[in-house]
């Protein structure tokens, strides 16, 4: 069982690792044995809420560049007058919002 456990860490962190140096979640499942990109998308989540993985600041400060990049690229469309583009901005916005932990609930 303890091995089990050590185990499924690493590859969590290994999982980690791997989104860090820029593979795809389909990648890193065929790499680490996933059944699913979704399954390592979860391995890659649960290592950060339980923040074991030293990479853990690295990896939100690139999810922070890649919501910046897809919120510009946006805006420049929506600026265009490209349909729909606007709620892509939004919504590049919204994941730059709960990566900096900004997003509280409602005060009453």
């Amino acid at each position: 069982m303890r091995n089990d456990r050590a185990l499924a860490r690493w590859r969590e962190a290994k999982a980690v690792e791997l989104r860090l140096e820029g593979l795809n979640y389909d990648d890193i499942a065929r790499a680490l044995g996933y059944g699913s990109p979704a399954s390592a998308w979860k391995a890659v989540d649960r290592a950060l809420h339980r923040v074991t993985v030293a990479n853990v600041e690295k990896y939100r400060d690139q999810v922070l560049v890649d919501a910046y990049i897809l919120q510009e690229s946006a805006w420049k469309a929506a600026c265009a007058g490209k349909s729909g583009a606007i709620y892509q901005a939004l919504r590049a916005l919204d994941m730059r919002i709960k990566v900096l932990g900004l997003a509280g609930s409602p005060s009453s």
